[in-house]
Protein backbone atom coordinates (compact mmCIF):
# COMPACT_ATOMS: atom_id res chain seq x y z
CA UNK A 1 0.00 0.00 0.00
CA UNK A 2 2.73 2.48 1.06
CA UNK A 3 4.79 1.56 -2.40
CA UNK A 4 1.48 2.48 -4.50
CA UNK A 5 0.60 5.40 -2.41
CA UNK A 6 4.24 6.83 -2.66
CA UNK A 7 4.60 6.01 -6.74
CA UNK A 8 1.00 7.41 -7.47
CA UNK A 9 1.71 11.11 -5.30
CA UNK A 10 5.00 10.97 -6.54
CA UNK A 11 4.75 10.83 -10.57
CA UNK A 12 2.55 14.37 -10.38
CA UNK A 13 4.55 15.66 -7.65
CA UNK A 14 7.53 15.16 -10.62
CA UNK A 15 6.03 16.32 -13.44
CA UNK A 16 5.49 19.87 -10.95
CA UNK A 17 8.66 19.94 -10.49
CA UNK A 18 9.57 19.40 -14.36
CA UNK A 19 7.54 22.62 -15.14
CA UNK A 20 9.22 24.65 -13.12
CA UNK A 21 12.45 23.58 -14.36
CA UNK A 22 10.85 24.55 -17.65
CA UNK A 23 9.99 28.18 -15.89
CA UNK A 24 13.51 28.40 -14.81
CA UNK A 25 14.71 28.51 -18.20
CA UNK A 26 12.00 31.37 -19.13
CA UNK A 27 12.92 35.15 -19.17
CA UNK A 28 11.31 36.27 -15.71
CA UNK A 29 11.60 39.12 -14.06
CA UNK A 30 12.96 39.17 -10.52
CA UNK A 31 10.12 38.63 -8.80
CA UNK A 32 8.78 35.69 -10.92
CA UNK A 33 12.12 34.10 -10.44
CA UNK A 34 12.26 34.46 -6.83
CA UNK A 35 8.32 32.79 -7.11
CA UNK A 36 9.40 29.84 -8.84
CA UNK A 37 12.32 28.99 -6.53
CA UNK A 38 10.09 29.22 -3.73
CA UNK A 39 7.58 26.55 -6.18
CA UNK A 40 10.74 24.44 -6.59
CA UNK A 41 12.12 24.44 -2.71
CA UNK A 42 8.61 23.70 -1.97
CA UNK A 43 7.93 21.14 -4.71
CA UNK A 44 11.37 19.42 -3.61
CA UNK A 45 10.40 19.49 0.05
CA UNK A 46 6.57 18.07 -0.79
CA UNK A 47 8.97 15.56 -2.71
CA UNK A 48 11.18 14.59 0.35
CA UNK A 49 7.93 13.88 2.20
CA UNK A 50 6.32 11.41 -0.41
CA UNK A 51 9.38 9.31 -0.48
CA UNK A 52 9.49 9.51 3.41
CA UNK A 53 6.10 7.34 3.26
CA UNK A 54 8.93 4.30 1.78
CA UNK A 55 10.61 5.25 5.31
CA UNK A 56 8.03 4.42 7.45
CA UNK A 57 8.69 0.83 6.66
CA UNK A 58 12.18 1.27 7.37
CA UNK A 59 11.86 2.89 10.54
CA UNK A 60 9.59 0.19 11.57
CA UNK A 61 12.22 -2.88 9.93
CA UNK A 62 14.82 -0.52 12.10
CA UNK A 63 16.28 0.10 8.91
CA UNK A 64 16.41 3.77 8.52
CA UNK A 65 19.83 5.44 7.45
CA UNK A 66 20.41 8.92 7.51
CA UNK A 67 21.99 10.19 4.53
CA UNK A 68 25.44 11.20 4.24
CA UNK A 69 25.82 13.80 1.58
CA UNK A 70 28.29 16.96 0.78
CA UNK A 71 25.49 20.32 1.16
CA UNK A 72 25.56 23.95 1.74
CA UNK A 73 24.29 24.56 5.39
CA UNK A 74 24.47 28.20 4.83
CA UNK A 75 22.21 27.98 1.72
CA UNK A 76 19.93 25.11 3.16
CA UNK A 77 19.36 28.03 6.31
CA UNK A 78 18.67 30.86 4.04
CA UNK A 79 16.16 28.58 1.95
CA UNK A 80 14.46 27.84 4.96
CA UNK A 81 14.20 31.14 5.80
CA UNK A 82 12.96 32.26 2.50
CA UNK A 83 9.96 29.71 2.42
CA UNK A 84 8.56 31.75 5.07
CA UNK A 85 9.54 34.95 4.45
CA UNK A 86 6.22 35.63 2.82
CA UNK A 87 4.19 34.74 4.92
CA UNK A 88 6.43 36.23 7.99
CA UNK A 89 5.88 39.92 5.87
CA UNK A 90 1.92 38.94 5.77
CA UNK A 91 1.41 38.86 9.33
CA UNK A 92 4.29 41.86 9.88
CA UNK A 93 6.97 39.89 11.82
CA UNK A 94 10.32 40.35 11.29
CA UNK A 95 12.06 36.98 10.27
CA UNK A 96 16.15 36.10 10.13
CA UNK A 97 18.28 34.18 10.20
CA UNK A 98 21.85 34.35 12.28
CA UNK A 99 24.91 32.26 11.80
CA UNK A 100 28.05 31.83 13.64
CA UNK A 101 30.73 32.81 11.79
CA UNK A 102 32.66 29.89 12.81
CA UNK A 103 29.94 27.56 10.93
CA UNK A 104 31.13 25.85 8.36
CA UNK A 105 29.57 26.07 5.16
CA UNK A 106 29.79 22.88 3.91
CA UNK A 107 29.33 19.95 5.71
CA UNK A 108 27.99 16.59 5.32
CA UNK A 109 24.53 14.90 6.58
CA UNK A 110 20.93 14.15 5.75
CA UNK A 111 20.18 17.84 4.27
CA UNK A 112 16.49 16.64 3.38
CA UNK A 113 15.72 15.48 7.32
CA UNK A 114 17.49 18.93 8.48
CA UNK A 115 15.07 20.53 6.34
CA UNK A 116 12.21 18.53 6.75
CA UNK A 117 12.56 19.83 11.21
CA UNK A 118 13.42 23.11 9.96
CA UNK A 119 10.59 23.59 8.01
CA UNK A 120 8.18 22.51 10.93
CA UNK A 121 9.91 24.37 13.49
CA UNK A 122 9.20 27.35 11.32
CA UNK A 123 5.98 26.97 10.52
CA UNK A 124 5.09 26.24 13.94
CA UNK A 125 6.81 29.59 14.95
CA UNK A 126 5.02 31.73 12.22
CA UNK A 127 1.19 29.82 12.93
CA UNK A 128 1.70 30.95 17.04
CA UNK A 129 3.23 34.20 16.71
CA UNK A 130 0.74 37.23 15.86
CA UNK A 131 3.95 40.01 16.38
CA UNK A 132 7.20 40.82 16.63
CA UNK A 133 9.98 38.36 15.44
CA UNK A 134 11.30 34.36 14.36
CA UNK A 135 14.44 33.71 14.73
CA UNK A 136 16.64 31.01 13.08
CA UNK A 137 20.25 30.69 14.84
CA UNK A 138 22.50 28.35 14.02
CA UNK A 139 26.57 27.79 15.82
CA UNK A 140 28.90 25.12 16.31
CA UNK A 141 28.74 23.59 19.82
CA UNK A 142 31.78 21.34 19.57
CA UNK A 143 34.17 21.01 17.10
CA UNK A 144 36.65 17.55 16.72
CA UNK A 145 38.87 16.73 13.51
CA UNK A 146 36.18 14.40 12.64
CA UNK A 147 33.26 16.59 12.68
CA UNK A 148 31.08 19.04 14.73
CA UNK A 149 28.16 19.07 16.83
CA UNK A 150 25.71 21.73 15.25
CA UNK A 151 23.05 23.68 17.41
CA UNK A 152 19.63 25.19 15.83
CA UNK A 153 17.39 26.73 17.74
CA UNK A 154 14.16 28.17 16.27
CA UNK A 155 12.68 30.96 18.72
CA UNK A 156 9.79 33.24 18.45
CA UNK A 157 7.86 35.57 20.71
CA UNK A 158 4.38 33.76 20.47
CA UNK A 159 2.32 32.46 22.35
CA UNK A 160 4.75 30.17 24.16
CA UNK A 161 4.25 26.82 26.77
CA UNK A 162 3.88 26.33 30.16
CA UNK A 163 6.18 23.28 31.69
CA UNK A 164 4.06 20.58 31.65
CA UNK A 165 2.07 21.95 28.18
CA UNK A 166 5.81 20.95 26.87
CA UNK A 167 5.92 17.68 28.44
CA UNK A 168 2.55 16.83 26.45
CA UNK A 169 4.15 18.09 23.32
CA UNK A 170 5.87 15.12 22.46
CA UNK A 171 2.85 12.41 22.37
CA UNK A 172 0.74 11.92 19.50
CA UNK A 173 -2.25 13.70 18.77
CA UNK A 174 -1.40 16.31 21.95
CA UNK A 175 -1.61 19.89 21.86
CA UNK A 176 -1.57 22.49 24.60
CA UNK A 177 -5.08 22.79 25.29
CA UNK A 178 -8.16 22.48 23.17
CA UNK A 179 -8.20 25.82 22.29
CA UNK A 180 -4.77 25.59 20.05
CA UNK A 181 -7.21 23.29 17.75
CA UNK A 182 -10.40 26.02 17.43
CA UNK A 183 -7.54 29.00 17.08
CA UNK A 184 -4.80 27.96 14.99
CA UNK A 185 -6.06 24.45 13.63
CA UNK A 186 -3.84 21.01 13.15
CA UNK A 187 -3.51 17.68 14.46
CA UNK A 188 -0.83 18.24 17.41
CA UNK A 189 1.35 15.80 15.47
Amino acid sequence: FLARMSHEIRTPMNAVLGVTQLLRLSELNAEQRHQVELIDASGKQLLGVINDILDFSRISAGRLVLEQQGFDLHELLAECVRVFGPGADEKGLQLRCETDTQLPRWVSGDALRLRQILFNLLGNALKFTEAGSIRLVAAPLETAATGFLLSISVTDTGIGMSDVQQRALFQAFAQADTSITRQYGGSGL
